[in-house]
């Protein structure tokens, strides 16, 4: 059902029964994969229907945050460009409504109507399922190998920057967290610009 890409509501559905069944024990999460799951789920980040792409990427977070061996598969799939792309168009779509709804409220006290609602709040929570999916890729020891992982860093500052959501700025923080662990990453995470941003989160 996953492959049925001209029936969204059929992916989007099975999508997340797995997603359920992932956040399981180790177990479940293996039988996922053993099932080929994971690449038919990297590929629904990149569908055209929000939901499926949103309820694709809590799949792969709750995969993923099962084990290091979990986060490497997904990672050996091509997981990042996807996931990046979705995180800046998320992220200029919260912007642009932002800006408007700023627009409207001093023109007039009518506010924005309900569908830019909707599609701001549907780009919200996907942005919070792709953090969420960050930070567990971000997590575990031995740690990610740095070429898979620091296209990922100025990203997650980006959304320090940008984000007011308590859900994206602490999964944000949980990545550069354990990207931290090793030494030998800190100056990645301090070059990139992260530290002023953390401080003003205190």
């Amino acid at each position: 059902f996953l492959h049925c890409h001209d029936d969204p509501r059929l992916a989007f559905e099975a999508t997340w029964v797995l997603t359920n069944v992932a956040s399981g024990t180790s177990e479940h999460a293996r039988v996922i994969i053993d099932y080929g799951a994971v690449p038919a789920l990297v590929r629904l980040v990149s569908q055209p229907s929000a939901a499926v792409r949103e309820q694709a990427m809590w799949a792969l977070g709750n995969i993923t945050g099962d084990s290091p061996r979990c986060r490497d598969l997904v990672l050996s799939y091509g997981i990042i460009e996807p996931l990046l792309v979705q995180c800046h168009q998320a992220i200029a779509a919260i912007a642009s409504h932002t800006a408007a709804a700023a627009a409207v409220a001093s023109e007039s006290s009518a506010g924005s109507n309900s569908s830019d609602n909707n599609f701001a709040g549907s780009s919200q929570q996907l942005l919070r399922n792709a953090t969420w999916l960050i930070s567990n890729l971000c997590r575990g020891k031995p740690a990610p190998r740095p070429p898979l992982i620091d296209p990922l860093i100025p990203a997650i500052v980006t959304m320090l920057s940008s984000s007011t959501d308590e859900e994206v700025l602490s999964d944000c923080c949980w990545a550069f967290s354990y990207l931290s662990e090793s030494a030998d990453r800190v100056a990645n995470v301090i070059g990139a610009g992260a530290l002023p941003l953390l401080v003003r989160l205190l």
